[in-house]
């Protein structure tokens, strides 16, 4: 407490912002202020002002309108941090100030039941030329569910169909794409997280993939939650040049319930 009727104040500044980089070098960029506010001692619960260390209540930030916060994220384009900033003003003495990164994570429960559904692909292409017989190839693909954690497997159900003259070989890749936005434009980056390759489907044989397994490497979660910036998974599978099959993933940080492992995931997947 300070003399004169003069009295020591503590303010509080949570701040969170966005940023979408140069696309093409036009200067677009796109902006947002998700989560702002202050608190200072004079206006709220009176603090003491005791030598050493002193305490304040403990002060919430809460996102503007009710939005939820993004989550944490930097990629080559575009970033969302936030950042806490105390400050302490002192009646004729200099003013403190800290700043400090505030950590935000993204929280995805793959226990959802839209997560938990099974997704399945198929896909078929007539081959011909000089260096093959007319033929058909078909490829249907099948998981058990779309949402999964890091450093779980991916069971792949997979039938490949080689109607050719030549010989096909099975792979699988799980892909991670970053989309960023600015002004109605975006920049995508992809990258391979993972790759498996199957046995050789002579020609005018049939492969199957009977639960074939597929590791999740440790991997940041999905980035769904903000407006400017995206993270998204895709499972990948493909047994000749353009005829692929791509069912998406969604990888989270709330483990699945032990309860779905009672006879959730024991039926055979291909009829």
């Amino acid at each position: 407490m300070g003399q004169g009727g003069h009295e020591a104040s503590q303010c509080l500044l949570g701040n969170g912002n966005g940023r979408v980089g140069r696309f093409e070098n036009d200067g677009r960029r796109g902006v947002f202020h998700w989560g702002k506010r202050e608190r200072e001692g004079a206006s709220g619960p009176k603090l003491e002002m005791v030598s050493g260390w002193m305490k304040s209540p403990a002060i919430r930030m809460q996102p503007v309108g009710h939005l939820p916060l993004p989550a944490t994220f930097k990629g080559l384009y575009g970033k969302v941090e936030y950042t806490v900033e105390a400050k302490l003003n002192r009646p004729w003495k200099l003013s403190f100030s800290v700043e400090q990164p505030l950590p935000v994570f993204e929280r995805i429960d793959i226990n959802h039941p839209l997560l938990l559904l099974p997704h399945e692909d198929s896909k078929d292409k007539v081959l011909s030329g000089w260096c093959c017989t007319s033929g058909v190839i078909s490829l249907n693909v099948k998981i058990r569910r779309k949402g999964y954690t890091q450093g779980e497997e991916i069971q792949i159900f997979a039938e490949f169909e080689n109607g050719s003259s030549r010989e096909v070989v099975p792979k699988a890749v799980i892909h991670q794409t970053q989309t960023f936005f600015a002004q109605g434009k975006s920049r995508k980056i992809q990258e391979t997280i993972a790759k498996i390759d199957g046995e050789p489907v002579a020609p005018g044989q049939t492969g199957k993939w009977i639960g074939k397994g597929m590791l999740i490497p440790t991997l940041p979660p999905s980035y769904l939650s903000c407006r400017i910036i995206t993270m998204e998974y895709t499972l990948m599978v493909s047994c000749f040049l353009a005829l692929l099959v791509n069912l998406p993933l969604v990888i989270g940080t709330i483990a699945l319930h032990p309860s779905y492992y009672s006879g959730g995931e024991q039926p055979e997947m291909l009829a």
